[in-house]
């Protein structure tokens, strides 16, 4: 029987895991490579369902659907490197900003936000199902507000704007750790270094709340570290961000 065909729903965590989120822009829940996501080898790692308040072990991305991953195409390299028990919240939404002023419509991060108080409200429900704490959020955002500079903001509001997201989830979640994934190039060109500019200044804020994680990302510059679309990366290059994520956090 394929393993996408095995589907494991249950109202408590596996014993010991590590609650995470992941927050940001559709680069953060992608759906790049339907039969090149990793095939899942932690069976320890499960989904949360916000709608179904439930826990759905993970699955090899096969698209979205009531018993198919919906977190996106790169969790399965995550939890696969984590190599322990995981629940993971996916939150991210496409085109979504992180100033307000940014919002073209998909909504905004910031604090008071419908976007935001949605994610905060999903990690309190899967907390409260399975009586852990947040341990870490995987953050990956910055194309949308880069569009928006100069003209509805500034470069230096994008970093005013997301350290306030910052301390107001260090505030909600004080034993997680946020996880910074900078915005990449794309095809020719680095359309977004303003943002990746102000990303290289928040390493170590609040207190060491705030970590970059390197990536390769800044260093992709050809059409084979990109989907066809030239903005958004290759599953490959998905999976390569999320195993040096979950190499990053087990190296806490």
């Amino acid at each position: 029987m394929p393993y996408t065909e095995i589907v494991t729903v249950r109202d408590t965590s596996p014993a010991g895991a590590a609650l995470g989120t992941f927050l940001g822009q559709s680069q953060n829940r992608p759906n790049a490579g339907t039969g090149i996501s990793e095939i899942l080898t932690n069976l320890d790692s499960y989904e949360h369902k916000g709608v179904a308040d439930k826990l759905v072990r993970l699955q090899e991305f096969t698209g979205e659907g009531t018993s198919r991953c919906l977190g996106g195409s790169h969790l399965q390299a995550f939890a696969n490197e984590l190599g322990t028990p995981c629940v993971l919240v996916p939150n991210a939404q496409g085109g979504s900003a992180m100033h307000v002023d940014a919002d073209n419509g998909n909504g905004s991060w910031t604090p008071g936000e419908a976007l935001y108080d949605a994610a905060v409200a999903n990690i309190q429900a899967a907390q409260t199902l399975t009586g852990l704490t947040l341990d870490f959020i995987i953050w990956c955002q910055g194309e949308r507000d880069s569009a928006a500079i100069p003209g509805d903001i500034s470069a230096a509001q994008y970093t005013i704007a997301f350290k306030a997201m910052a301390d107001a989830l260090k505030a909600e979640f004080p034993d997680s750790i946020l996880l910074i994934v900078r915005t990449g190039r794309e095809l020719g060109s680095d359309p977004h270094a303003d943002v990746r500019a102000e990303q290289d200044g928040w390493d170590e804020y609040a207190s060491g709340y705030v970590q970059m994680v390197e990536t390769a990302a800044s260093a992709y510059t050809d059409a084979g570290d990109y989907a066809a679309d030239g903005i958004h990366w290759s599953q490959l290059r998905h999976n390569e961000h999320m195993v040096t994520c979950a190499q990053f956090y087990n190296g806490l």
